[in-house]
């Protein structure tokens, strides 16, 4: 899950912490959105790889840079609401 930046924090396993070079090797992949979601993915077959940002205090960060989504081409009910005047609006 990510928060609302987007940003989000993956526990890797101990045997991963000694790869030297873990952006050579590791590679960030949506592999599913919430089902009311309004969102889909851009691109189903697209990987991105990871490159490391800052290190300290025995942390390292990475990052993937920007991941894009899409629309879905029709609005889900659950996207609309009426505003006062009875006219319907999307939520986004």
């Amino acid at each position: 899950m990510t928060d609302e930046y987007g940003d989000f924090i993956v526990d890797l396993p101990s045997c991963l912490h000694a790869v030297p070079r873990l952006d050579k090797s590791c590679v960030v992949r949506i592999v599913q959105l919430p089902e009311n979601s309004t969102c889909k993915r851009a691109r189903v077959d697209r990987m991105k790889k990871i490159r490391l940002s800052s290190v300290g205090n025995g942390i390292r960060v990475y990052t993937a840079g920007t991941i894009k989504f899409r629309r879905r081409s029709r609005v889900q009910g659950g996207c609309l609401r009426k505003s006062f005047n009875n006219a319907i609006e999307s939520l986004w």
